[in-house]
């Protein structure tokens, strides 16, 4: 497995990207600020577990998603 330092914002960014999700769209959905979502995109910031869960939530994809760098990785019900 790879660095999560890496892997998370890399990932989110991609996911925000994929879905035309803006920062603001995401902060409101999960409960948290548009510079919380600018801090785990930057990975100066990492979601607490809470948090990390309604954020693979609303991109229904699996925990493991945001850790691993597989890019065979399943997204679930997308």
């Amino acid at each position: 497995m790879s660095d999560s330092n890496y892997v998370f914002p890399k990932t989110l960014r991609e996911l925000m990207n994929e879905t035309n999700t803006t920062q603001p769209m995401l902060a409101d959905a999960i409960g948290v600020t548009r510079q919380t979502i600018s801090l785990y995109c930057t990975g100066r910031s990492k979601p607490d577990v809470d948090t990390f869960k309604k954020i693979a939530d609303y991109f229904k994809v699996s925990y493991d998603y945001f850790l691993e760098v597989d890019d065979n990785m399943k997204i679930y019900n997308r």
